[in-house]
């Protein structure tokens, strides 16, 4: 299928070259990219569709418990708990 699009302001134009040559692609095909990668995500409105199906989640512990938990677990720069000083930006 053949997309003809009209009217590209110039500084995008700029940006779209450029980032196609610093993937080593013609234009054409990161267009392509750049449009697939766009219209394959979510928009909002179906993101939130998406969560509204979700079941709830249930958990005994409070939501900053499992911030810090979260953290622990994904972070390995977070400090341990109850000393915020021995982190990156501590101390």
């Amino acid at each position: 299928m053949d997309l003809n699009v009209r009217d590209v302001p110039p500084d995008v134009h700029a940006l779209l070259r450029e980032r196609a040559a610093a993937a080593g692609q013609s234009l054409r095909a990161h267009v392509i990219e750049v449009l697939t990668q766009s219209v394959r995500r979510p928009s909002v409105a179906e993101w939130r569709a998406q969560l509204a199906d979700l079941p709830p989640v249930r958990s005994s512990l409070d939501s900053a418990e499992l911030v810090r938990l979260g953290r622990r677990d994904g972070d390995p720069d977070s400090p341990p708990d109850g000393d915020p000083s021995s982190g990156p930006t501590g101390g």
